[in-house]
């Protein structure tokens, strides 16, 4: 009797304990938050779900992958808290703190994400502290501390993007002669960037420099993007598409390079049933996309319903029609797709247009050419807008002499001398110009422009 008494006593001390071991956990164990999830498709939403389901009792791993997933849709607040316990769990996980500090930041809490990337910092690679330098530093600034935030931007000297706000600061606190020193080299390095070639317009007007200011404002219109300044995309594409019609789509433009069309029709396809059982109307290229790999497989009749379907639910345009015209060439009805195509081209040119139009017109000498000499000129004034100026001007050259009535041509042709220093050849081009069309007035204030700069350098 002793020994069953015994026994029964150590099997409630075992099941007291046991169950003093779940409570205890069931009140250390923290429960991920929960964003409103119905902005997102229902696939995405179930998916999501499924991961705070499975962090609730995870590990650091899990908790730092939900954030992401947060993170990738939006939900800063709640990728904060799950990237703050995932920290916790794992004290040397970096890219925990660097996603609690990136959250942070994004929510406006400048001073709390100033001690979350600085304590990134302490055990990051090089790669990872240069971001955090850059990213303080940009903290700094939305705070207006510019005395700080030029402290961090110097921690990275070989940072392009760093470079560009420590000049910015040096411009605007009149410390003219470093910031053109630092302008030079970086130049050097991008010397196309539209980001660069502004603030050296701006040095040139600090300075008071009207030829230097003429000569960047020109070179601002022909400079392209080129310096990434702003990270924070970049960082939350990675995560952006990983659950429901983001992943399929991701998988789709990963097909467009690799895949077969039939591989694509069937990913295309689970797209747009999410998007649609979803009403996601907002994903016109996807019902684009689809289109052209209906047509690319022949079935015409496909890609006109998938048209019909974008102008119900969003908007028409000329890929639209351009695609339309494509339809009716591949049933042999020509004229009626040139048609199409001229409705397309009046509501705005482009290469592609001319050129369908050029083939269309196989057996019409005058037409053909006609439409060949607009991809030439188009050509060219992209060319010149992205600085390729040799090719500009060859095609230009061309242009004016196929088409010697083109004043808008010879307005380009005398841009283009104007860029590469060829000033009697931009006079030139600007005159005639303005004898086709007297009221082509960039023309003519190109060439007052010009003269005035050149005035001026003839009395110095």
């Amino acid at each position: 009797m002793k020994t069953a008494f015994k026994l029964l006593l150590a099997v409630i001390l075992l099941e007291s304990v046991a169950t003093s071991v779940v409570v205890v956990r069931r009140l250390r164990m923290s429960v991920p938050p929960v964003p409103n999830l119905n902005k997102l498709d229902d696939d995405a939403a179930d998916e999501i779900q499924n991961l705070r389901l499975r962090a609730i009792e995870g590990s650091s791993e899990d908790w730092r992958y939900l954030a992401e997933s947060y993170l990738g849709t939006g939900f800063y607040l709640a990728a904060e808290r799950c990237f703050d316990h995932a920290a916790g769990m794992a004290p040397d996980d970096d890219q925990a703190m660097y996603g609690k500090a990136f959250c942070l930041e994004r929510v406006g809490k400048t001073a709390e994400a100033v001690e979350a990337f600085k304590a990134t910092i302490r055990r990051a690679d090089p790669q990872l502290a240069e971001t955090c330098w850059y990213q303080i530093g940009r903290c700094h600034l939305r705070d207006g501390n510019e005395a700080d935030a030029e402290k961090s931007f110097r921690k990275t000297p070989n940072s392009a993007a760093a470079t560009y706000q420590l000049i910015r600061i040096l411009l605007r606190t009149d410390r003219l002669d470093e910031a053109s020193t630092l302008l030079q080299e970086q130049l050097a390095a991008y010397p196309n960037s539209l980001k660069l070639t502004q603030l050296q317009l701006q040095l040139a007007r600090l300075r008071n420099d009207p030829a230097a200011v003429e000569e960047w404002a020109s070179r601002e219109q022909r400079a392209t993007y080129m310096l990434v300044l702003e990270y924070g995309q970049s960082f939350i594409t990675m995560f952006a598409a990983r659950h429901g019609v983001s992943a399929v789509l991701s998988q789709a433009m990963q097909l467009k390079n690799t895949g077969t069309l039939q591989e694509r029709q069937a990913a295309l396809a689970q797209a747009l049933r999410i998007i649609r059982r979803n009403e996601l109307w907002n994903y016109r290229s996807v019902f684009l996309a689809a289109a052209h790999v209906e047509f690319g497989l022949g079935n015409l009749q496909a890609t006109r319903s998938l048209i019909s379907e974008i102008r119900k639910n969003s908007n028409d345009g000329t890929d639209i029609l351009e695609l339309e015209g494509l339809i009716l060439q591949q049933e042999g009805r020509e004229e009626k797709a040139r048609q199409i195509w001229e409705r397309a081209l009046a509501m705005k040119p482009s290469v592609d247009l001319h050129q369908l139009l050029a083939d269309s017109y196989a057996n019409n000498v005058e037409q053909q050419a006609l439409h060949q000499e607009r991809v030439r000129y188009l050509r060219s004034v992209e060319a010149f807008r992205d600085n390729e100026l040799s090719t500009a001007l060859e095609g230009l050259q061309e242009c004016v002499i196929m088409q010697p009535a083109h004043a808008e041509a010879w307005f380009y042709l005398g841009e283009t001398n104007r860029a590469i220093g060829e000033f009697d050849k931009a006079m030139a081009g600007y005159a005639q110009c303005l004898r086709l069309d007297p009221h082509f007035d960039r023309a003519g204030a190109a060439s007052e422009q010009l003269k005035s700069i050149l005035q001026m350098n003839d009395r110095r």
